[in-house]
């Protein structure tokens, strides 16, 4: 949940620029690792009288609640700071029930506090009105999906690069840690073997590595050319070094497939996928994705991403999505994944945006 939350930010752009979204979370819950939109922050929940406090300072212009259980009691609070409620994603488990008496009374209360619900089962929404809810604030959207958001990009930037390319075959090797890179750069020499003008875009995970990464790639013979240094990509450029993890939107939309770095030796974190399967990339990745993990299989459940566990391996995915209708199917159903959930995303950006409109905050 806080995943798919993470990503409203991004989403409420396109709505108004000037909202800003603060996410909180239970302190004893790990945020996700996901990129946060700039205007987006996260922290912990603030528990006993901090709450009200941090109501009274940040005046939030509308609330969006999705944790069920005991916490269900800080409702009253929000609402004593007459900010409007929305409860996204509670299902009936969430929710308290006659079996346990000593949570049903404040929540019962506490819920009656909310404008409006919107829920991912017929069963959530009869528990919900059952403890008060009228039947006309509680909507069955489904459940919201942690499917990823297209990063945004430059047009005339799109643009140039894709100018530049031409019809060049192009991969992308996105947050490679040092460990990497020589795995990286085998299986690049490999393809180059049957696909003699393949172009790498390669970004380091590191920021400010990208000087170093290149120089080395140059004692070795590579032909490098640096966005950092604004050169131009040329018909003899095999490898194209970013500086740093900036300009993502741009990268995964030039790329038909992307390695997803920090993921091939242990320590590396992973990166998000869904960052890439949004923008219809199809995915390779190693075994060491950390807090990603349950996203990566998602993917590779549905056909949409491939698990590679040496530079071996690597080489051999990347050659087989190559073929550009193999690389498609992957994309689909990369893309297909990501979109899992979005009507119920679309209902409560719709929600937020019909709240802040009444109060007047845009």
């Amino acid at each position: 949940m806080l995943l798919a939350l993470s990503r409203l930010g991004w989403r409420l752009e396109g709505i108004d620029p000037s909202i800003r979204l603060l996410l909180t979370h239970p302190g004893d819950v790990t945020m996700p690792a996901a990129r946060l939109h700039p205007a987006s922050r996260a922290q912990p929940l603030p528990s006993g009288g901090g709450l009200a406090a941090m109501l009274a300072e940040e005046a939030p212009a509308v609330a969006v609640w999705s944790e069920g259980g005991e916490r269900l009691r800080c409702l009253s609070e929000i609402h004593a700071q007459g900010i409007p409620i929305l409860l996204a994603g509670l299902d009936a488990v969430d929710l308290p029930t006659e079996r346990r008496p000593w949570l049903r009374a404040p929540a019962h209360a506490a819920l009656r506090f909310a404008a409006r619900a919107l829920v991912p089962s017929t069963e959530a929404r009869g528990r919900l009105i059952r403890l008060g809810m009228a039947g006309a604030d509680v909507e069955v959207t489904g459940p919201l999906g942690e499917g990823g958001i297209a990063l945004p990009v430059a047009e005339h930037a799109l643009d140039e690069m894709t100018a530049e390319i031409g019809s060049r075959p192009v991969w992308l090797a996105a947050m490679v840690t040092r460990a990497e890179a020589s795995a990286v750069m085998a299986a690049h020499r490999g393809a180059l073997r049957s696909a003699h003008r393949l172009l790498l875009i390669l970004v380091p995970a590191e920021p400010d590595t990208d000087d170093a990464l290149a120089e080395q790639l140059r004692r070795e013979g590579w032909k490098v050319a640096q966005h950092g240094r604004g050169e131009a990509i040329d018909g003899q450029t095999e490898v194209y070094v970013v500086d740093g993890p900036f300009e993502m939107g741009l990268w995964y939309r030039l790329a038909p497939v992307s390695f997803l770095g920090s993921s091939l030796v242990a320590g590396g974190g992973g990166c998000d996928p869904f960052e890439a399967a949004a923008l219809g990339s199809a995915i390779l990745y190693g075994p060491n994705v950390g807090p990603f993990v349950a996203s990566y299989s998602r993917l590779a459940s549905a056909g949409a991403a491939r698990i590679v566990n040496d530079s071996g391996s690597l080489a051999q995915g990347l050659q087989r999505l190559l073929a550009p209708d193999q690389a498609a199917a992957q994309a689909h159903a990369a893309w297909v994944v990501a979109s899992d959930g979005a009507a119920a995303s679309d209902r409560l950006i719709a929600a937020i945006t019909e709240r802040l409109e009444e109060g007047g905050a845009i």
